[in-house]
């Protein structure tokens, strides 16, 4: 197993306000948009899905029962893919203190640059189109906790995703760090738990070297 021994520069930006070069265009900020009224009476693979998101976010069923969702399930539509080719769209379904469930419309040839989702858990499904996914951890747990601008990380994953690939998951500890590009216009549903707030931030990188 290799393992890139790349160090990071921390981009020290608040996760919600700032913006970037166009290369690196992050949806939390652009084209967000409230789909709860889409979803008014939502299907019934997703109130169940949300019932145990109430319940318990971490409930071993719900990667299982997210296999299954579509984009009709959410409320969007084949077509929305081709009316959403402007910019990165964040749709928010449900967002609280316990967790978010949300999708993310990413067009081809862009992606969510390189971020980390500190001390939390990500179950993620490619709803439409194909995303390539590049993951990181951190070298040592004494890399992740040590402080400055530059911190060694090893590659844990590089590869395509597909709505037919089902749901993917990124632990505290495992895949924390990764990056979605998009090969052709793509939506991924996302449940992120605990959620991004003032105590877990999301900082951004660069890999600016590696080796085997």
């Amino acid at each position: 197993k290799n393992v890139l021994k790349q160090r990071f520069y921390r981009m020290k930006l608040l996760w919600l306000n700032f913006s970037l070069t166009n290369a690196l265009i992050v949806p939390f900020l652009f084209g967000r948009q409230n789909f709860l009224s889409k979803l008014s009476e939502p299907p019934n693979k997703v109130q169940k899905i949300v019932q145990l998101l109430n319940t318990d976010p971490s409930n071993r069923s719900i990667p299982e029962m997210m296999e299954d969702l579509t984009l009709t399930d959410i409320g969007l539509k084949k077509t929305d893919m081709i009316n959403y080719t402007d910019i990165n769209r964040y749709i928010p379904i449900i967002e609280n203190r316990k967790y978010t469930f949300a999708v993310f419309v990413v067009k081809k040839g862009e992606k969510l640059p390189l971020h980390d989702h500190p001390k939390m858990t990500v179950l993620s499904k490619v709803l439409s189109g194909e995303v390539r996914v590049s993951s990181y951890d951190w070298e040592s747990e004494s890399e992740a906790a040590k402080g400055g601008v530059r911190k060694r990380a090893k590659e844990v994953f590089v590869g395509v995703k597909r709505p037919s690939d089902g749901t993917w998951t990124l632990e505290p500890n495992k895949g924390n760090i990764h990056e979605i590009s998009a090969v052709e216009t793509s939506a991924v549903l996302d449940v992120l738990y605990p959620p991004y707030s003032d105590e877990r931030g999301c900082s951004y990188y660069r890999v600016i070297g590696g080796e085997n």
